[in-house]
Parts: C-alpha cells; sequence; structure tokens
C-alpha cells in the first residue's frame, strides 16, 4: 500500500488495533449476538399417539397398504376422510383417487398414507 509522507514502519505505528476484537472474545466494547438454537427437528408422530383429532390409536405406517372404510365425502370440494381399521381418521383428495371418480360413504378402501408435520394430520396418497 502507498501512504504519501509515511514510510513502512510508520504506518503500521499508526494503526489503532484497540479497537479489533481478539480471538478470546474479550469485552471491546461490543456486544455478541446471542447464541441461536435452530428449531428442534419435525415431531413424526409415535406410532402409539393419537391422530390429529384425538381419535383412533394412530397406529398407522407411512406408504403401507392400508384398509377403512369412507366417513364422509364432499362432492362438491373434491374432499373426504377415511377411518383406517384401527380408527385413525385420515383426509383424501380426489386427486388421490385411483379410479378418479368420487367415494360412497361407508365403503370399504384400500389406501396408503403419510402423517404431514405441517398440518399434523395423516393425509392419503392413493385409494382405491
Amino acid at each position: 500500500h502507498f501512504c504519501p509522507g509515511l514510510s513502512g514502519s510508520e504506518m503500521e505505528s499508526s494503526v489503532d488495533v484497540s479497537a479489533v476484537p481478539d480471538a478470546s472474545g474479550a469485552d471491546l466494547g461490543y456486544q455478541r449476538a446471542p447464541e441461536i438454537n435452530p428449531p428442534p427437528p419435525a415431531q413424526v408422530p409415535s406410532l402409539q399417539a393419537a391422530d390429529a383429532n384425538g381419535e383412533g390409536s394412530g397406529n398407522l405406517q407411512a406408504n403401507v397398504q392400508l384398509h377403512g372404510k369412507v366417513k364422509a365425502w364432499k362432492e362438491e370440494k373434491g374432499f373426504g376422510f377415511l377411518v383406517a381399521d384401527d380408527g385413525t381418521e385420515v383426509f383424501v383428495h380426489r386427486n388421490q383417487l385411483m379410479d378418479g371418480r368420487d367415494l360412497e360413504l361407508g365403503a370399504q378402501v384400500t389406501f396408503e398414507a403419510r402423517f404431514n408435520p405441517q398440518r399434523v394430520k395423516w393425509e392419503c396418497t392413493k385409494c382405491s
């Protein structure tokens, strides 16, 4: 670096290093940012926990063929709910129906489901 009027040794001695923090973190008149803890990992329900509505045992396994029946179906909205054989309620949308048709109340169904941690409920991924 070129500084007019200062030699190399004069330039080094003119720098005020007292304001530069040292690696030890000694208090030099500034505040450290508080430690930031990451959020805990998404909670996956235990296989024995109750489902989001407190109904059923919640004893489902994700992406495994399950059996149950249609509890409710809203044709105009294209969604409804299934009840697995263990009593767990599972949300189902028309897009997950293998034949693309509607479900009938009380009909027996075979389906696969996954747990949605954002919505804290089971949802159907395939239904026939």
